[in-house]
């Protein structure tokens, strides 16, 4: 074998490590940013309630003959509005960007790393990891979402049937 053949492997492991890096790097972008979609959809959807409430609690304390069920909507309302603001309340994710000392604080863990494909496996698992902490703290709010959709879309008709069932 040449010395060019019996780097081959060596290369192919760089090259690997250094794709499965850039692949760690993208699905820390793709985290963050479907975050950032994640807390304008429940800022509009918090706009949307709060607009409903204030239109449901003036009718309802207007004297129609419907106030039971708008003053019932407005309530469901203000729940969802509840749900909205936990979803949008600060969610402490993790970033990439570590200062020096952190930086090594993760390559000092055993085994040490001794080349750079070491190295740079290391800081692969780290961000996977931090994708992976982002990721859980994004399907929470994901979650509380959902909720919102589905009050949003029950919480007339349910209201409607208790106001006029009773």
């Amino acid at each position: 074998m040449t010395t060019s053949e019996n780097n081959k492997p060596s290369e192919l492991q760089l090259w690997l490590i250094e794709t499965q890096y850039a692949s760690a790097e993208e699905a820390y972008k793709e985290v963050m940013s479907a975050h950032e979609r994640l807390k304008g959809r429940l800022s509009s959807v918090l706009t949307l309630t709060i607009t409903l409430c204030t239109a449901f609690y003036t009718a309802a304390f207007s004297g129609t003959h419907h106030a039971r069920a708008c003053l019932l909507i407005g309530i469901g309302y203000t729940v969802v509005a509840c749900f909205c603001i936990a979803g949008l309340y600060p969610t402490a994710l993790r970033t990439k960007a570590v200062n020096a000392e952190a930086f090594n604080a993760v390559m000092k863990v055993n085994p040490m790393p001794l080349t750079k494909q070491d190295h740079i496996r290391r800081f692969t698992q780290f961000i996977e990891a931090t994708v992976s902490f982002n990721a859980r703290k994004l399907c929470k709010d994901r979650l509380l979402l959902q909720i919102t959709w589905v009050l949003l879309v029950l919480i007339p008709p349910i209201a409607s049937i208790i106001a006029w069932g009773s």
